[in-house]
């Protein structure tokens, strides 16, 4: 289990799911981080629409009701500021008053849609075996050297690609002191490293992580990622757990 991963303050946290394939009642982090910090500036329908329908499905997945859904989305988390705890509306909810005259009635319709959508998705056990084939297409093509990639971006491939195939999961917790430590490349060197992966499209990075100290917030190296396809017919599944 990860360090990197840590819940925000005043909420209940998971990993992206169990080692197994039995998933915790709480929301991943990333979802978390979507409800506290909304979607930028003004953002439209259909990214309204689309980010409710992932977290949506993923609490479906975890056995939440709608209206467990709804008592937590327009209720208030709590946050750690200099020693003082206040409470806070999450900014989703603020930001879908803001875009829908009924905020209530386009949650309920939209949760609608996110058990229809569930329904085709693929299951559990399929997502595990398409993280595995991903991660052993991954290990072959860096075998290859096709990438051309130096020691040191090997390695930290190795480490994101070992840990996909050992969770069977897409997104894996990438802290860079615990790559460190396996790889013995130095930490500011693995920070480039993950950065420069990133940039050349061999990483996807969906979030910085944090210590676990909740009055500080500052982010750790990291986060999670996603192990990109070396084609296209091997893109992620769709639906993050």
């Amino acid at each position: 289990m990860s360090t990197g991963d840590t819940a925000r303050p005043g909420y209940r946290f998971s990993e992206s799911h169990n080692e197994d394939s039995t998933l915790n009642h709480a929301l991943p982090t990333e979802h978390i981080d979507t409800m506290i910090d909304g979607l930028g500036e003004n953002p439209g329908n259909n990214e309204m629409f689309g980010a409710l329908i992932v977290v949506m499905m993923s609490a479906q997945r975890r056995g939440w009701s709608l209206a467990e859904f709804e008592n937590t989305l327009t209720g208030r988390y709590r946050l750690r500021v200099g020693g003082v705890y206040r409470f806070k509306f999450y900014r989703l909810w603020i930001q879908c008053q803001e875009l829908w005259r009924e905020p209530e009635k386009e949650l309920g319709n939209i949760w609608d849609k996110a058990e229809r959508d569930l329904d085709n998705a693929l299951t559990v056990e399929q997502l595990h075996e398409a993280a595995v084939q991903k991660a052993l297409a991954w290990r072959d093509r860096l075998n290859d050297g096709a990438d051309g990639l130096d020691q040191v971006s090997l390695a930290v491939m190795g480490y994101v690609i070992d840990q996909t195939e050992k969770r069977r999961i897409n997104r894996v917790t990438c802290p860079a002191r615990e790559i460190e430590l396996v790889t013995g490349a130095p930490r500011n060197t693995v920070y480039r490293r993950l950065k420069r992966l990133t940039a050349q499209g061999h990483l996807v990075q969906h979030g910085k992580g944090w210590y676990r100290n909740p009055s500080t917030r500052r982010p750790v190296g990291g986060g999670v990622v996603v192990v990109k396809p070396p084609s296209t017919s091997l893109d992620p599944p769709r639906f993050p757990m």
